[in-house]
């Protein structure tokens, strides 16, 4: 008897369970995300080209980096995205200035870029455990730049690091395919393409003394020539990482 009588209930709770786990687009809702992103850098000496007597450099910036997480949300065909952007080109350390052939000091340049962004996905295919869209997004990006120098054999002739910020906004687009893996779980898959330019660089730290003397903390950052320096964040990158369905 109790056997006749567990059964049904033991089939009900086995569906309700499988019926839980089953995944479809067409039913999800909410959504947290994470992705890793990379790319080629456009960046290259921006952050210290023409500075000094030095004309030539070791290295140069040649990948950009980075990560975004945040939420979405679906209605209908639209899916908004509520993300926070870190990009994060490569660090260059032990770089050597060259004049002439020799070296008169060595630099280690550091740039990070925050975003807090707002972006909208628009489903051209949707199956149940398959979609496709295309998205735009748009932000408020901030630049953090430091640069130190070491070894100097010019004026000043002693280390000192220089620091700069800076603010702009942030617009791209791409194309997205997302795939079910497991459970509430999905894979995305993104190529994209981001407009991000800063022009208006100003130091943020005062220096006492540096390659062109004094620094004051509030004024732009520029070269030699006086021509103000910008870093061009700007080209297209690759995105890959998971959504988690909360429904």
């Amino acid at each position: 008897m109790k056997v006749i009588f567990l059964t049904p209930l033991l089939i009900f709770m086995s569906a309700t369970v499988s019926q839980a786990r089953v995944f479809s687009f067409d039913k999800e809702a909410f959504a947290g995300y994470f992705l890793i992103t990379g790319g080629m850098s456009t960046v290259k000496d921006q952050a210290f080209a023409n500075e000094s007597s030095a004309t030539s450099y070791g290295s140069e910036v040649k990948t950009n980096t980075g990560g975004e997480i945040g939420f979405s949300y679906i209605t209908g065909r639209a899916a908004w995205r509520f993300g926070f952007e870190i990009i994060k080109p490569n660090t260059l350390s032990g770089v050597s200035a060259q004049a002439s052939g020799s070296e008169v000091y060595q630099l280690k340049s550091d740039i990070n870029s925050y975003i807090p962004k707002l972006g909208i996905e628009l489903i051209v295919f949707q199956r149940p455990s398959v979609r496709l869209a295309i998205f735009g997004f748009a932000g408020t990006a901030s630049l953090s730049l430091k640069n130190d120098y070491t070894s100097l054999t010019v004026s000043p002739n002693s280390d000192f690091s220089v620091e700069a910020k800076s603010a702009t906004n942030l617009m791209g687009g791409g194309f997205l395919g997302e795939f079910h893996m497991m459970d509430t779980t999905t894979f995305l898959l993104e190529a994209s393409y981001r407009d991000l330019k800063f022009k208006d660089i100003k130091y943020s730290k005062n220096v006492t003394s540096g390659f062109n003397g004094a620094i004051t903390a509030g004024d732009p950052m520029v070269d030699t020539s006086g021509n103000k320096r910008s870093i061009d964040l700007s080209g297209p990158y690759l995105s890959v990482g998971f959504r988690f369905w909360l429904r």
